[in-house]
C-alpha cells in the first residue's frame, strides 16, 4: 500500500495576503483556492460567523481529505 504524504503545496505557518478576493496569491494551490474563495469573500465583506467570537474570521479547508489543509482566514 502506498503511503499518503502531506500536502506538498503548503507547510504549517504559511501566510498569504489577499489584496482582492478575486485574485489568487502566487503559488497558491488552485484546488484549495476554489474551496476557500467563498469564505474569503465573506470575511472581506465583514460577514460574521456566529460560531466564532472574533469578527471577520473563519476557518476553512481544502476538500482533499487525504491531504487536508486548514486555513484561518481573517481580515486585517
Amino acid at each position: 500500500m502506498k503511503r499518503i504524504s502531506l500536502c506538498s503545496k503548503f507547510k504549517e505557518g504559511d501566510q498569504f495576503l489577499v489584496y482582492s478576493e478575486f485574485d489568487m496569491p502566487d503559488k497558491f494551490c488552485h484546488w484549495a483556492w476554489a474551496d476557500i474563495r467563498h469564505d474569503i469573500m465573506a470575511v472581506v465583506n465583514s460577514v460574521r460567523f456566529p460560531w466564532f467570537k472574533e469578527k471577520a474570521m473563519t476557518i476553512s479547508g481544502c476538500t482533499d481529505w487525504l491531504k487536508p489543509v486548514l486555513f484561518k482566514i481573517e481580515k486585517l
